[in-house]
């Protein structure tokens, strides 16, 4: 691992699907209660995870394919587990390629997991159009996490090594944020009227009291709670976000054209706007920059740059 820190054994998987997978395979086989929470979450059920066995990168002979993982419980349970890094899910190709793997075991319960960074509202719509006999159960690299944290307390000296390990590799690899945080997130608006749009950019947040934004990387894997604009040089206004939905047909929302959109948005409702009396103007940063500051500093720097700066200060001493 030239040049690299390793914190944690896993960091010797690399950062990939693979990875991710073979350390959370390899940590359930040896961790009754975590197996218990991830079992009893995906089940709805209360599994005394008496006989189990985890297998990793199974060949299936008919579908010619490798799965993720695979739960056989108390001969009562066959769950795969099929795990994406971000917010990607499996295709439906893959998903069928399942089939034959389940009707392996008629004899038992038979699920299919999936686990991925996206919000569960996606990833319903998504999977539910799945043609797949056997259920499909939805489960966030997020969850996940909380049930590492939870089982430490249960278990053994060598089970919260494992633990440790973990919980230090997943926070690596999984996009993390406090949804109960008060930090801000700031955009700049254009005064141009995009092509697909019959509002100009400031029109659509001050007008219809919305925005949106792709879920791609470089922008919030989750909606922030409150979000500010800025134009013309400085701070225009800051909104709590009271909800959000996940859409493609942006044009039954907002008047835009009405072709569907390949990329998922979110699209932010937003709460009244709010601001300091002072004027706060932009600062040292360029013009489309997103950045990030804690709501209090709003209030007390003369400049967003120095809201940014303080906010930044402050996640370090911690």
């Amino acid at each position: 691992m030239h040049g690299a820190e390793v914190e944690s054994i896993f960091d010797l998987l690399g950062y990939d699907e693979n990875g991710l997978t073979c350390a959370l395979g390899l940590t359930l086989s040896e961790n009754k209660e975590l197996l218990k929470m991830l079992v009893d979450r995906i089940t709805k059920q209360d599994y005394k995870c008496a006989d189990c066995e985890v297998r990793l990168q199974q060949f299936g002979k008919k579908d010619r394919g490798f799965t993720d993982i695979e739960l056989l419980i108390d001969s009562d349970l066959f769950a795969i587990v099929e795990a994406k890094i971000g917010w990607n899910l499996p295709a439906q190709a893959q998903l069928d390629k399942y089939a034959s793997r389940l009707e392996e075991y008629k004899s038992c319960k038979r699920l299919l997991v999936v686990i991925s960074e996206c919000r569960r509202e996606y990833a319903e719509e998504k999977l539910g159009n799945s043609k797949l006999k056997a259920p499909i159960e939805y489960i966030s690299w997020r969850d996940i996490l909380s049930f590492v944290e939870r089982a430490y307390r249960g278990s053994g000296t060598h089970e919260k090594r494992m633990l440790n390990h973990l919980g230090t590799y997943f926070r690596k690899v999984i996009t993390m944020q406090d949804r109960n945080s008060n930090k801000v997130f700031c955009v700049a608006l254009g005064s141009d009227t995009p092509e697909f749009s019959k509002l100009s950019w400031i029109d659509i947040v001050t007008k219809k009291g919305k925005y949106f934004y792709p879920m791609i990387k470089n922008w919030p894997a989750d909606p922030p709670n409150y979000i500010a604009f800025r134009y013309y040089g400085k701070l225009q206004s800051i909104h709590h976000v009271d909800s959000y939905e996940i859409v493609t047909k942006m044009y039954e929302h907002l008047p835009v054209d009405r072709e569907e959109w390949k990329i998922p948005h979110f699209l932010l409702k937003l709460g009244k706007p709010f601001k300091p009396a002072k004027e706060v103007r932009n600062g040292n940063i360029y013009g489309n920059q997103h950045l990030w500051f804690d709501l209090d500093t709003a209030f007390t720097c003369k400049t967003i740059q120095e809201a940014r700066d303080l906010t930044q200060k402050r996640e370090e001493a911690v």
